[in-house]
């Protein structure tokens, strides 16, 4: 018997191994299969990633996914020394540029 999942589940699932850095959905990671807590990190992200988040999750999930804090991108943000930051965005020059200029300011940990 296979299991089949609506769009939303797929969007979802995906959505989860990026926020839990390639963890998979059932809490173990990728690359060894250990169970481990969620790595606390910050979500940055810009108003196209905004929109495929908002209706996916609410914040209690987005917190069970160790996200402490999400920020867009063109926000003025202070530095968050030793945390790690996940960004999710579209490639754009503006938004790639602005990147940069967080890992030359040292904003978060990567």
């Amino acid at each position: 018997m296979s299991t089949s999942f609506t769009v939303r589940e797929r969007q979802k699932n995906a959505m989860k191994a990026i926020l839990n850095l390639n963890a998979t959905v059932n809490g173990s990671t990728a690359a060894t299969g250990a169970a481990s807590e969620p790595v606390w990190k910050l979500f940055i992200y810009d108003r196209c990633g905004q929109d495929i988040v908002s209706p996916l999750f609410s914040v209690k999930e987005l917190r069970e996914s160790g996200i402490t804090l999400h920020m867009q991108l063109h926000c003025d943000r202070d530095p968050i020394p030793d945390v790690p930051a996940v960004y999710f965005l579209l490639p754009t020059d503006e938004n790639v540029m602005r990147i940069c200029q967080d890992f030359r300011n040292q904003l978060y940990d990567h």
